[in-house]
């Protein structure tokens, strides 16, 4: 499909809109990809999922999705045999949660909407890897539990703390001390376990100086009688550690293990945010599926400019039937230019499965491209420059145009020499036209119309109104 007419009527900015309705990084991609299509076929069953979801919301509006935050990294990691961290975990765990979920909600749907509830069959529960996650890491840490070793370690390091605990407050309560301590409290210093001390008493007290003061004035010391406990309990952390990152590499391969099945998973979780975030979208604007056909025929009832919402005043347009060009003719900002914006906005949005801004019974055509001439109708004058450019882009729609084509041109013949201009547009209307393209082409030149009104297979159409006022 052509790109600089997708960018002249903004496609882009409709994918901007549907993107604020998904919740995954993967599915604003998807989006972002998201491309019009020939085959009827596809643009049929992307319409029918669109259609679906849309069915889905009007019964439960909360849908059991994954934002997948972090998701993409954590596989790479994982596929790379790195260890993860108990966070990173977890988020693998919450999203094999969300899975489970998402399979049980699509599961009450698939005898009345069985193509979109088809995907959830291809995803991989993982419960026994879930649930050797969730016992092992609580609360974003390897809990005690994770390993019989483990619980040992760490109930022998809150042994050791006890007893040194035990020892320093009777240091703290001693008369003997009493007066060499600066204040009667514990802190560490380094990882070990001190008190603080008048720095003139310092040599009588039985330890070892590791800190001072910022003033000098007191220095913390560790007491002799707890060093032996603080050396056990220093042994004992080097085993807890050791033990947590034999845990996390453990988990961290059985999850690479895992790692086709759980990209399984987050592709079709991304496809079902994807196809939700078009559906939400197209309730929030009250859009519609339409039918299709190959025979360049287009009956929209009741069309709005998905951009603009209520303040468009409804669009009714059809060609394709008795005649396959319509000139337009209006005044001067009369919205003309947003019809055509608005007949070929909605077949690109149609071929990309979306549901558009009609009512029932609308029914478009699948044309192989939309090529569009549109200026920005607010100019009362066109410099020599606008017309060249347009010039050299009818030229590239003269070269492009033919059979299953639709073109939209604006103003045709405006910006040169009056004379010039009605002989130019009739000329590229005919050149258009002999290639078997479908034309909507706007106007103030009476000549063109008169035109129109002489030649088989054109007819002139009238724009009197765009806007509410």
């Amino acid at each position: 499909m052509n790109q600089n007419t997708m960018n002249i009527l903004e496609f882009g900015a409709v994918i901007d809109e549907i993107k604020k309705y998904a919740m995954s990084e993967q599915a604003r991609l998807k989006l972002e990809q998201l491309k019009p299509v020939i085959d009827m076929d596809v643009i049929n069953a992307w319409m029918r999922e669109t259609t679906q979801a849309c069915a889905m919301l009007d019964i439960n509006s909360s849908i059991p999705l994954s934002s997948m935050e972090g998701m993409d990294e954590i596989m790479i990691k994982a596929e790379k045999s790195m260890v993860l961290t108990p966070q990173e975990l977890t988020s693998c765990q919450n999203f094999l949660d969300s899975v489970k979920r998402l399979r049980s909600y699509m599961s009450k749907t698939e005898n009345s909407l069985p193509e979109l509830a088809s995907y959830a069959w291809s995803m991989f529960e993982l419960s026994e890897l879930r649930d050797e996650i969730a016992k092992s890491i609580i609360n974003g840490q390897v809990d005690d539990h994770a390993s019989h070793e483990l619980a040992r370690i760490r109930r022998q390091l809150l042994i050791q703390e006890e007893r040194i605990k035990q020892k320093l407050g009777d240091i703290l309560r001693s008369s003997t001390y009493g007066s060499i301590l600066q204040d009667p409290v514990i802190s560490t210093r380094n990882g070990r376990y001190v008190v603080p001390v008048k720095r003139q008493y310092h040599k009588s007290f039985p330890g070892r100086v590791l800190d001072t003061s910022s003033t000098g004035s007191t220095v913390f010391m560790e007491p002799n009688s707890i060093a032996g406990l603080q050396d056990e309990i220093n042994i004992l952390q080097m085993e807890e550690a050791n033990e947590v990152y034999r845990i996390l590499s453990y988990l961290s391969t059985r999850l690479g293990e895992y790692s086709r099945e759980i990209l399984i998973n987050m592709q079709a979780m991304a496809h079902y945010d994807f196809v939700f975030a078009k559906a939400k979208y197209s309730r929030s604007r009250d859009m519609k599926p339409v039918r299709l056909n190959n025979e360049g025929r287009i009956i929209i009832k009741q069309a709005r400019h998905p951009l603009l919402g209520s303040s468009a005043v409804p669009l009714d347009f059809q060609i394709g039937a008795d005649y396959r060009a319509l000139i337009i003719t209006g005044p001067n900002t009369g919205g003309k230019t947003v019809a055509l914006k608005t007949i070929a906005l909605l077949t690109l949005m149609v071929q990309c499965g979306l549901h558009v801004p009609v009512e029932t019974d609308s029914e478009f055509a699948v044309f192989n491209d939309i090529l569009a001439d549109i200026g920005d109708g607010q100019s009362i004058e066109q410099s020599l420059s606008t017309f060249s450019a347009h010039l050299k882009n009818i030229l590239s729609i003269i070269e492009l145009a033919g059979p299953h084509t639709l073109v939209v041109m604006d103003e045709m013949g405006a910006g040169t020499d009056p004379a010039e201009g009605k002989g130019f547009a009739i000329a590229v209307l005919e050149e258009v036209f002999s290639k078997g393209a479908t034309i909507a082409a706007t106007t103030h030149f009476g000549e063109i119309k008169e035109f129109a009104a002489h030649t088989p297979g054109f007819e002139n159409g009238r724009w009197l109104l765009m806007w509410r006022a």
